[in-house]
C-alpha cells in the first residue's frame, strides 16, 4: 500500500518527466502546422483595458508601500534605540554628562535633559510621521512628556528650512534649549545642531565643522544648567504694556530693560559655559577669540552680543594663573566662575536702558551720559553696547565647493546608494532596511568629513543623503526597487503576506492504517 509521501513523490516524478519532454521538444525542429482547430484568437486589449490594468497595478503597489510604511510606523518607538550614528553616540554622551551634572548640583529648575537626535527624527520623517509625532516618540523614549506647545515648538526648531549647495530645499536643526520657564523642576529639552547641515550664520572662523557643532550643542546644554538668570520674577502684565518696536517705549520701562538684559545674561552664560567646558577638555584659549570674533561680527543680534563677556573671561583666566589653573577648578567652581564673569562684564537692565536713551538723546544729554560713564560701569557698558550695535560687520565668506567638488556632488546618487546598501543589509529593500542603510551611509560620510575637515563635499553629500532619504522612503515603488535586485518583495516580506502569490504547501494528511 502506498505510504503518505508516495503521492507527492509521484507528482514530482511526473512533473520532472513532463519538463524533460518540454526540453526535448525545444531541441526538435517545430513541424509546420496550422492553428489548432479548437484554439481561439484573443482580441488585443483596448486602450481602456490597458489603462485599467495599469491603474490596478499602481494601486496594488501603493497598497504594498503603505503596508510597509504602516509596519515601520508601528515599529518606530521600539526601534529608536537601533537608529544610531556616531553623532547619536556623541549626543548620548552629552546627555549623560549633563544629567550627571544636574544630579550632582541639585539644579533649581531642571531635573534632567532630553535631546532630539537628528538621525532619529530623520527616520520618523522618512516613514511619514509628522515632526511633532516623531519628537513625541523620541522624548518619550527618554522619559520626557512635554505639553503639546513645547513639542510643536521643538518640532519646528528641529525642521528649520535649509537651502543646500546643490540647489534643493530640505530641513536642518536650529539649535535651541527649551528651558523650564515656570513651574516645578522638570526636564530641559535640547534641539541640537545638525552635524552636516550647519546653519550658514554659524560661520566661526578658525573652527572645523565638528568644533562648531560641539560649541553649539554645549551652548544649549549650558542653558539647561543655568539656574540663576531667570525671568520668573518679571511681571508679564508690565511687559505687555511695552511696544518693543518703539525705542522710547522700551527705554522708559525698567521692567522691559531688565527682561532684555536677563535674556542677554542667559546667552552670555551659555557661551561662557560652552567655551569654558571645551577649554577644560583640552582646547586652547584661542577658542575664546574665535567665538568672540564671531559674536562681534553680528551687531544685529543684540541678545547674543557676548564679546565683552568672552574677552573679560579670557582676562580672568590669565589673572587666575592661566589655562591649567582654570582646568583645575571643580565643576561647581567653574559654574560660579562663569556667573562671576557675566555679572562683571555683561550688560544690565540699566546698561540697556542707557544704550536706548542715548539713541534718542540730544547733544547735551549725550554729554551727560559720557560723563557718567567715567564713574558708572553700567553706563559705560551701555555706551559700548550702543557703539557695538552701530558698527558694520566684517564680511566673512562662507565655505564654498570647488568646481570639482560641485561636479562630484551632482554625480552622487544618494537614492541608489541607499537602495544598494539596504539590499546588502537585508537582501530586500524595505523602509526598515532603508533606515539601516541611512545610518550606515551617514556614518561612512561622517568618517570622511572628520578625516578631511578642510573639504565641504562630505557634509554636502550627507545633506543630499538626508534629503533623499526623508523624501523618497515614503514615496518610492518597493516592487520596482526590489525587482532591480531580482527579488519579489511580496514573497519575502512577512508583512506583505496578503499580496504574496506563493501558494501555501498542502498540509500532509496523517498516515492511515492499512
Amino acid at each position: 500500500m502506498a505510504g503518505p509521501d508516495d503521492s507527492m513523490a509521484l507528482e514530482e516524478t511526473v512533473s520532472h518527466f513532463l519538463s524533460g519532454e518540454a526540453e526535448a521538444a525545444k531541441r526538435k525542429p517545430a513541424a509546420r502546422q496550422g492553428p489548432a482547430p479548437d484554439s481561439v484568437q484573443q482580441p488585443p486589449l483596448t486602450e481602456d483595458q490597458v489603462d485599467a490594468a495599469l491603474a490596478k497595478e499602481e494601486a496594488r503597489r501603493a497598497a504594498i508601500r503603505e503596508t510597509l510604511l504602516e509596519q515601520a510606523r508601528k515599529d518606530y518607538p521600539a526601534q529608536l534605540g537601533n537608529v544610531q550614528t556616531g553623532y547619536s553616540a556623541d549626543l548620548e554622551g552629552l546627555r549623560r554628562d549633563v544629567n550627571a551634572y544636574l544630579r550632582s548640583e541639585g539644579n533649581r529648575f531642571h531635573s534632567h535633559v532630553a535631546i532630539i537626535d537628528p538621525a532619529k527624527l530623520d527616520t520618523g520623517m522618512a516613514i511619514g510621521l509628522s515632526a511633532s509625532s516623531a519628537v513625541t516618540s523620541i522624548l518619550s523614549a527618554q522619559g520626557v512628556h512635554p505639553d503639546k506647545a513645547t513639542v510643536d515648538d521643538a518640532a519646528s526648531k528641529a525642521t528649520a528650512g535649509f537651502a543646500t549647495k546643490f540647489g534643493a530645499m530640505t530641513y536642518t536643526q536650529d539649535p535651541t534649549a527649551f528651558t523650564n520657564a515656570k513651574g516645578p523642576i522638570e526636564a530641559c529639552v535640547i534641539v541640537p545642531s545638525s552635524d552636516h547641515a550647519i546653519l550658514e550664520d554659524v560661520n566661526i572662523k578658525g573652527l572645523s565643522a565638528q568644533d562648531r557643532v560641539k560649541f553649539l550643542d554645549r551652548h544649549e546644554s549650558w542653558h539647561c544648567i543655568d539656574d540663576q538668570y531667570t525671568l520668573r520674577h518679571i511681571d508679564e502684565k508690565e511687559l505687555a504694556k511695552v511696544n518693543l518696536n518703539d525705542l522710547k517705549s522700551v527705554a522708559a520701562n525698567p521692567t522691559a530693560c531688565e527682561a532684555i538684559a536677563i535674556k542677554y545674561q542667559k546667552e552670555a552664560f551659555a557661551d561662557a559655559g560652552a567655551v569654558g567646558s571645551m577649554i577644560r577638555e583640552g582646547y586652547g584659549l584661542a577658542l575664546l577669540d574665535n567665538i568672540s570674533d564671531w559674536r562681534k561680527n553680528r551687531p544685529g543680534d543684540l541678545i547674543h552680543n557676548t564679546t565683552p563677556v568672552l574677552d573679560g573671561m579670557k582676562q580672568e583666566i590669565r589673572d587666575m594663573g592661566g589655562v591649567e589653573k582654570f582646568r583645575q577648578l571643580s565643576e561647581a567652581q567653574a559654574k560660579e566662575f562663569y556667573y562671576k564673569v557675566v555679572d562683571k562684564y555683561g550688560i544690565t537692565g540699566k546698561s540697556f536702558q542707557v544704550a536706548l536713551q542715548y539713541e534718542t538723546a540730544n547733544p547735551l544729554q549725550r554729554l551727560g551720559h559720557q560723563i557718567d560713564a567715567t564713574v558708572d560701569n553700567d553706563v559705560r557698558k551701555g555706551l559700548e553696547l550702543r557703539d557695538y550695535t552701530n558698527r558694520k560687520p566684517d564680511l566673512v565668506a562662507n565655505p564654498t565647493l570647488s568646481s570639482a567638488e560641485y561636479d562630484q556632488l551632482q554625480k552622487y546618487d544618494a537614492q541608489a546608494q541607499l537602495e544598494q546598501r539596504a539590499f546588502q543589509i537585508g537582501r530586500k529593500v524595505t523602509p526598515a532596511t532603508m533606515v539601516q542603510a541611512y545610518t550606515q551611509l551617514q556614518e561612512d560620510l561622517r568618517a570622511q568629513m572628520k578625516a578631511h575637515p578642510e573639504s565641504q563635499i562630505y557634509a554636502e553629500q550627507m545633506t543630499k543623503l538626508q534629503r533623499d532619504f526623508t523624501t523618497n522612503v515614503k514615496t518610492m515603488d518597493y516592487v520596482e526597487a526590489n525587482s532591480r535586485f531580482g527579488v519579489k518583495i511580496e514573497n519575502v516580506e512577512p508583512s506583505l503576506a496578503a499580496f504574496s502569490d506563493k501558494h501555501p504547501a498542502k498540509p500532509r494528511q496523517p498516515a492511515t492504517k492499512p
